[in-house]
């Protein structure tokens, strides 16, 4: 049971994210979801847990064929 919460209690998977350490805490930005999805949310990683600070407020464009 405790394996099911710690998958659910982290930032979602992604590709080209800024993640660096600042006062014992480790801060993760942005970066790509499945190819298409620029991601902006933040998130800090302190004493065991993840955090949302903020939601990830990109949207995703619908995909159009060029004529």
């Amino acid at each position: 049971v405790e394996a099911t919460k710690l998958a659910l209690d982290h930032p979602g998977e992604r590709d080209g994210h800024t993640l660096t350490s600042f006062d014992g805490r480790l801060i993760l930005f942005g970066g790509i979801h499945e190819i298409t999805h620029e991601k902006n949310d933040i998130s800090i990683y302190y004493k065991g847990h993840w955090r949302t600070v903020n939601e990830d407020s990109c949207e995703q464009e619908p995909q159009t064929e060029e004529q």
